[in-house]
């Protein structure tokens, strides 16, 4: 994957860790609502300029979400043009 072109724009994006959504527990955090992530996966929000904001307490593993959400376009070859779109992690 490294020589790939999937493999150069997950570089790119910097991600820190190589978390998916695949291997997010579900039941850890039941209020996470599994729809509403997956709908985001479609990536319908970047294909209309649209940010994602994730709000939830300390330690609620927003950050693997967020990873899985960036990794999904990547995986699926949807491209941003813009750069408008972005998916931010709030510690409330």
């Amino acid at each position: 994957m490294p020589g790939s072109s999937l493999g150069r724009r997950s570089s790119a994006a910097s991600f820190p860790d190589q978390k998916t959504l695949g291997d997010f527990d579900w039941q850890f955090n039941t209020t996470i609502s599994r729809k509403q992530i997956y709908e985001l996966v479609t990536g319908k929000f970047v294909r209309g300029h649209r940010s994602v904001l994730l709000v939830q307490p300390p330690d609620v593993d927003k950050s693997h979400i967020a990873q899985g959400l960036g990794r999904a376009p990547i995986q699926s070859r949807t491209r941003s043009t813009t750069g408008a779109s972005s998916i931010r992690c709030e510690i409330c």
